[in-house]
């Protein structure tokens, strides 16, 4: 990201972790990269769950985990299931929202429960991330606490 003088000031270290399985109710592990900051504490964790490559991101989220992890947010960048380093079968949309696997769900409660987590999920994302917020807020997971929506 640019640097601007109205940017509030970094203030963790960050460190990053690569394919981490974040397991779902039905037995598949997609993969998530996590950036968070470098501290012994919990921090609110941002989600985005993307088919369009985790190690790519979209809207330039690589870009954007560390600059919100230096900030004293967890940020997860999730492929969703069958796609790139995730495991399983891929049915756009049909494992968010009210169906049978919502991974959705699964993903935010498991990010809930997590050591570095205090529990307050958000998910971010456009284009398909955006659409998978939308459906995954039918099954109303009690821990996600809001969602930023960027229309693509």
């Amino acid at each position: 990201m640019a640097k601007d003088s109205n940017m509030s000031p970094s203030q963790y270290q960050t460190s990053h972790e690569k394919n981490i399985k974040i397991p779902m109710r039905y037995g598949t592990t997609p993969r998530a990269d996590i950036t968070r900051p470098e501290a012994e504490s919990r921090f609110p964790v941002l989600s985005e769950r993307t088919l369009y490559n985790k190690e790519i991101g979209s809207g330039n989220a690589v870009g954007a985990a560390e600059y919100f992890a230096s900030r004293g947010y967890v940020v997860i960048i999730q492929d969703v299931s069958g796609r790139f380093a995730s495991e399983g079968d891929f049915y756009p949309f049909l494992d968010d929202g009210t169906g049978i696997n919502r991974d959705g769900y699964d993903t935010v409660e498991c990010l809930a429960d997590q050591p570095w987590s205090n529990g307050r999920i958000g998910t971010i994302g456009g284009s398909h991330s955006g659409a998978t917020q939308c459906r995954n807020a039918l099954c109303r997971p009690p821990h996600l606490q809001a969602m930023f929506i960027r229309e693509s």
